[in-house]
């Protein structure tokens, strides 16, 4: 901007202070009409630009710039920041209404989070022309015959020019969608009342009321505006402020963000609020993209002022010019030229900020807090005193500028820099609400993990990082989701800390009437993981043969292997009940030596806590049931042998615990794989899983159930603290469809996490990844806050949410949590 400073004041719209305030006769999808003009107005979609690298930023102002001078050239616009609350009784799980659904629905409410609101409105016809007039004197077709509307051709023809306008915005980076009709009466009461609440409307707003949206009494003073209730008290106050001076370089990411700032203010609390809160100042920008014409005509009048001035001075007495006019003169003519070589382009805005608070005291603060913030950027604020009722007006709909002498001419990469588009956005359209961004704007993160397969996508979803920062919390709660619409979730549990003293994900699953059982492999279910038992007779005889050859010694594994293979074959043939316990009585009735010696190591198995899951007599039923619920498989203790020790070199208790890990994992595909469950949900959960991945048979198991995903219509979720061994298996790698990703401190793993998320793993990468979890403000621990990056590869912060406090007790794996919560 430095050379264009100077145009900042130099040329302007006239002051239109005269004019009164819009009288609006229509609204209607995407149509703002008054008496004078007839806007159309769209709804911008959030970038998701919080982990956009400088170049990336670049090219996408780039690609808006261009669509903005293709499609708003030489037209009046008006730019909308304004901000509502997040209501819960807007949130749809994408199933029935059940008790969890509305638990979180009610937890979106009580998050109170500011939603932003970008809103685009282009002049399309001004109604004080000859031709508009005559038409509107020869119209006998008004709509509702009242001669004062708006005459149904002329609608028509409006409705047609706003749609053309909205198929070239919808496929440019601002992605600008027909503003609901519902969208503009909020926005016309918001600036009468400066409330939060949304005001619906429904197809053509006319007449009474259209009227009502318009009644707000507001009264200026010097420095502010104060809002009337219909009962006559004082509701609200607003300051209006100009962005009255820029410094001459804007960076993006930087200063050069002057409006995407606007969701970054806060202020101290003042009495009896808390000691930080943050202010959401609403912006109205009215701005021109201006041809080369336009723009030439513009540069050439502030050139030939120029000369005009240096002429005056060399024939003063003194005869001296002075240098900075002189200068002006020569940039005018170097900008002139670079106009024409298309190098630049120029914007005209008029730029309004306002703040709305319940009391002056607090809007005093939020005054001063916002001029320091904008005063960090080198931008200066500036009440508008004595012009507080022109301003608001200007920032009316249809309305015009009015302090045009604080217009300002930038070139098109300082205006567009400001990212007014960008955001934090992330999660899919549908589904469960997990949570909510924290970054550029706050929004409501969905992620519905059994769709992905459904809709023939990748089907695994990694949750990475450090212990103790929420990642197993937040795969309870997407189990917890997945359940609630009938899916299959299995949960193996190897640490064995998913059932606390509150009754863990079970007791939650309960208490919103969600089906939920649990198993441990313990003393109290023998037979647990008896694959001879659990296995369907088409799987069970290969599943049994290798699960009990790793129970038999080294010293009779050879003559054992054919003797038990045809044993079990027998049983399997017989058609009759199915276990090892049956099996290994059968064995020691044998008359065969061999079979005797393998049913008597096998019996001493049955007093380890491992074994007995094997080969332990079971009094119950199957180990998991196929129905919709969440299914708790606890392994306490449990500690699998690492894939770099051959299984020669197991020890006994390796040996038996790897037979169990490959029952229960082997259990998991046959049910996942089986074609009639097909059509059902399934999300396979396995917490903690480098302990997995450690392992052969778990990393195979990993490797074939991510690949499988798809096919089998199952999701696989991944907890584990060893992010890099995610990032080195091209099976998983390759079938991620969403990550979370916590904090992670060493650099290896700051590498791999910042793989995961999609990202170039640069120094800024590695430090954003380490700090993800780290309170800002404090240095503590921030539970829950993560990157995430969805299956459109965009990637944002991410508060996990529970949907109240008793769900946040009873799925807390924190030892200490009951100590905290009793102090």
């Amino acid at each position: 901007m430095g050379i264009l400073q100077s145009l900042s004041r130099t040329f302007g719209i006239p002051e239109a202070l005269s004019v009164p305030l819009p009288h609006y006769r229509l609204l209607s999808d995407g149509l703002i009409v008054s008496d004078d003009r007839a806007q159309a107005w769209f709804t911008v979609s959030a970038a998701s630009s919080q982990m956009l690298t400088v170049q990336e930023r670049a090219d996408e102002a780039g690609r808006v710039i261009t669509a903005a001078q293709r499609i708003l050239g030489d037209r009046a616009c008006q730019l909308r920041i304004m901000w509502g609350r997040i209501d819960g009784a807007t949130y749809t799980p994408g199933h029935e209404m059940t008790p969890w659904a509305q638990a979180r629905r009610q937890g979106i409410s009580d998050l109170g989070l500011a939603e932003r609101h970008v809103l685009l409105g282009i002049d399309i016809e001004d109604r004080h022309t000859a031709a508009v007039l005559q038409a509107l004197r020869r119209a006998t077709d008004w709509v509702g015959g009242d001669a004062r509307a708006i005459p149904r051709r002329e609608l028509a023809s409006l409705d047609r020019t706003m749609r053309q306008f909205a198929r070239m915005l919808q496929d440019t980076p601002l992605r600008a969608r027909p503003a609901p009709v519902e969208t503009l009466a909020w926005m016309l009461a918001h600036d009468q009342y400066r409330t939060m609440r949304p005001l619906a409307g429904e197809g053509t707003v006319t007449g009474a009321r259209l009227a009502r949206l318009t009644r707000g009494r507001a009264i200026p003073w010097p420095d502010h505006i104060r809002h009337y209730g219909a009962d006559g008290t004082e509701t609200a106050y607003t300051t209006l402020l100009a962005l009255s001076e820029f410094p001459e370089k804007l960076e993006v990411p930087g200063n050069g963000e002057w409006l995407l700032t606007l969701s970054r203010v806060s202020r101290r609390g003042i009495e009896g609020e808390p000691d930080e809160v943050r202010i959401y100042p609403q912006a109205d920008v009215r701005f021109e993209v201006l041809t080369s014409a336009a723009g030439l005509g513009k540069v050439e009048k502030v050139r030939k002022s120029a000369k005009e001035q240096r002429r005056e001075a060399s024939r003063s007495s003194a005869g001296e010019t002075d240098l900075n006019i002189a200068m002006a003169e020569a940039e005018m003519e170097q900008l002139a030229a670079e106009i024409q070589r298309g190098r630049v382009e120029l914007v005209h805005a008029s730029c309004i900020i306002s703040v709305t608070e319940a009391s002056r005291e607090a809007l005093e603060a939020s005054v001063t807090a916002l001029q320091a913030h904008y005063a960090e950027y080198g931008i200066t604020v500036d009440v508008l005193a004595d012009q507080q009722r022109e301003a608001w007006m200007q920032t009316m709909p249809c309305d015009q500028v009015r302090t045009g002498d604080l217009s300002h001419v930038m070139d098109a990469p300082a205006f567009f820099g400001s990212w007014f588009w960008g955001g934090s956005v992330v999660g899919d359209d549908v589904g469960p609400a997990i949570g909510y961004t924290t970054g550029a704007t706050a929004s409501i993160v969905r992620l519905h993990p059994t769709e992905a397969p459904r809709r023939g996508d990748t089907s695994t979803i990694a949750i990475v990082g450090k212990g103790g920062r929420g990642k197993t919390t937040a795969m309870q709660l997407l189990a917890l989701d997945a359940a609630d619409e009938g899916a299959w979730v299995p949960l193996l549990d190897l640490k064995g800390d998913l059932d606390n003293q509150y009754g863990g994900i079970v007791a939650c699953a309960a208490e919103y009437g969600i089906p939920a059982d649990a198993v441990a492999v313990d003393g109290r279910f023998a037979g647990a993981a008896d694959l001879l038992r659990l296995s369907t007779p088409e799987e069970a005889l290969s599943a049994s043969h290798g699960q009990l050859m790793l129970l038999i010694s080294e010293a009779l594994r050879v003559r054992a292997q054919p003797v038990l293979m045809e044993h079990i074959a027998r049983l399997v043939e017989s058609g009759e009940e199915r276990s090892t316990a049956r099996l290994i009585n059968i064995m020691a009735a044998s008359a065969d030596d061999t079979a005797q010696r393998i049913a008597g190591e096998l019996t001493a198995w049955r007093s380890d806590i491992y074994g007995s899951a094997i080969v332990g007599r079971a009094d119950g039923g199957a180990l998991l049931g196929t129905g919709p619920g969440i299914h708790l498989i606890r392994c306490p203790g449990m500690v699998p042998p690492a894939a770099d020790t051959p299984p020669a070199d197991w020890s006994t208790s390796e040996r038996v615990q790897a037979a169990v890990i490959r029952g229960l994992l082997a259990w998991l595909t046959q049910i996942g794989s089986r074609q009639t469950l097909r059509d059902q949900r399934k999300m396979v959960c396995l917490p903690e899983a480098h302990m997995l991945t450690a392992t052969r048979e778990g990393a195979a198991f990993l490797d074939r159930t991510a690949r499988m995903g798809r096919a089998m219509g199952q999701t696989l979720v991944v907890d584990t603290q060893d992010t890099a061994s995610i990032a080195d298996h091209d099976g998983i790698m390759e079938q991620l469809v969403a990550v979370m990703a916590f904090s992670q401190d060493t650099e290896a793993q700051q590498t791999a996490l910042a793989k995961l998320l999609g990202l170039e793993p640069t120094e800024a990468a590695r430090i954003a990844v380490r700090d993800v979890s780290v309170d800002p403000h404090t240095g503590a621990k921030w539970s829950g806050h993560c990157y995430m990056r969805d299956p459109r590869r965009r990637v944002a912060s991410v508060q996990i949410a529970y949907p109240n406090s008793r769900v946040a007790d009873l799925l807390s794996t924190d030892p200490t949590h009951a100590r905290k919560e009793a102090a």
